[in-house]
């Protein structure tokens, strides 16, 4: 667990903001924010493949089930596909594995099924280029949808590999997210692919009006102290 102290200053030090939702550049001020998520999700523990159905996990009362999100119209649509770079094989990612003949491409869904509101995602977002089975370089568009699909930010994300990390706060409960590519770049290059994904509940600071009531609860009860020392 995350010490709540932390999270009041990076909340206002990192991030930008879209509407209600903040998004955090870095893993640490992410963490920072979201005392109430639990490890990430590796994917480690899955077996290789490029074809496969809804992934899930859960955590005291957060859950979520990533499938690939398709229309109608896919020309390749594989599945799910859980991968690795040929140098680290054991260290595993969650891939959309379709495409429509150059048209456009599809990406994850995720939808969140526990009984505890989400407040908080994050992961390493990147894209795949399956013809040099590695990650890629290239913009990952993190879509996230409150109830009855109402839009709580999108978010695209300019990836430099595997290493770049983008976590999410709202106020809202997240229902559902999806993590796309866009078009631009190698057409192998266009896969869009996470890991290493947490997911759980924000601390939301206090406006300054509650911080400054506390204060002078504060003073008050000194106050009353020293009268009652008197």
């Amino acid at each position: 667990m995350h010490r709540m102290g932390t999270a009041l200053v990076a909340s206002f030090a990192v991030a930008t903001a879209q509407g209600a939702t903040v998004a955090y550049s870095s893993q640490a001020s992410f963490l920072a924010a979201a005392g109430g998520v639990g490890p990430a999700d590796t994917f480690n523990g899955l077996g290789m493949t490029t074809s496969r159905g809804a992934v899930t996990g859960a955590y005291n009362d957060f859950a979520y089930s990533a499938a690939l999100s398709l229309n109608t119209n896919a020309t390749f649509a594989s599945g799910l596909g859980v991968l690795a770079d040929p140098g680290s094989p054991s260290d595993r990612f969650l891939v959309a594995n379709a495409y429509t003949g150059g048209s456009s491409f599809y990406g994850v869904r995720i939808d969140f099924t526990g009984t505890a509101p989400v407040t908080a995602v994050g992961a390493n977002f990147f894209r795949y280029n399956q013809n040099t089975t590695s990650s890629a370089a290239g913009t990952v568009t993190v879509l996230l949808f409150g109830a009855g699909g109402v839009s709580l930010g999108s978010f695209d994300i300019a990836s430099l590999g595997r290493q770049t990390y983008q976590g999410f706060t709202t106020d809202a409960a997240i229902a559902f997210m999806v993590v796309r590519s866009n078009m631009s770049g190698d057409l192998g290059a266009r896969y869009a692919a996470f890991d290493n994904f947490s997911y759980g509940a924000a601390i939301i600071p206090l406006p300054p009006a509650a911080w400054a009531g506390l204060g002078m609860l504060g003073l008050l009860g000194g106050v009353r102290a020293v009268r009652w020392r008197g």
